[in-house]
């Protein structure tokens, strides 16, 4: 299967599982739509002098207002179709490990020429395809790890520690430490705190 058969096909599988529902979004959100169109026309003809026209006519600039819920669930069925392309993308670079293969993709594909930078930075945050390319650079043990954050842009600028979880050392949120990484260096984990100290296992 070619890389653009491939993503196509994951791209498919992707908005199968996110789109989930969307037909009935879309139809409740027509339902609304309707409802809120007919309360209009009611509270329209309500006025003193009213017509169907003049109150036809308030329908519409109430329409024409602001987008419709109906829009809106369009536009959220759009978004998920554009991310389920990207996460397919981000699938297969996954898969692929190197700048050379992501190289090779954009040239089989016909891949838009301007989505070939968002895609060769989709492959530099892949944080194991970086620690994968520090072994072949030579690096071993916890240095490849240490190396493989290092090339990964997103966490540059952290702080990285180490510990030992057959010493029993463990490590519990603190204060900054969503400005760390940290690396078990038995089990060769690495993870990341949020601001709220939730715990986000990065390899």
């Amino acid at each position: 299967m070619s890389a653009k058969d491939l993503i196509a096909e994951n791209a498919e599988l992707f908005k199968e599982l996110l789109g989930e529902g969307d037909k009935k979004k879309l139809k409740d959100a027509r339902i609304s739509d309707a409802s809120d169109y007919l309360l209009k026309f009611f509270e329209g003809s309500q006025k003193e002098g009213a017509t169907v026209g003049s109150s036809a006519a308030d329908v519409a600039a109430f329409a024409t207002s602001k987008d419709s819920k109906t829009e809106k669930a369009k536009a959220q069925i759009e978004k998920g179709d554009q991310t389920a392309v990207a996460l397919a993308i981000n699938d297969y670079i996954a898969g692929k490990r190197s700048a050379e293969n992501i190289e090779q993709l954009i040239a089989r594909s016909d891949l838009a020429l301007e989505n070939k930078v968002a895609i060769l930075q989709m492959a530099k945050e892949d944080l194991a395809a970086n620690i994968v390319d520090a072994g072949k650079g030579g690096s071993i043990g916890t240095q490849k790890l240490i190396d493989g954050i290092k090339n990964t842009p997103r966490l540059r600028g952290k702080g990285i520690e180490q510990f030992s979880s057959e010493k029993g050392e463990a490590v519990e949120y603190e204060s900054g430490y969503e400005n760390k990484v940290f690396i078990d260096t038995d089990t060769e984990t690495i993870f990341t705190f949020d601001k709220s100290g939730n715990k986000l296992p990065l390899y």
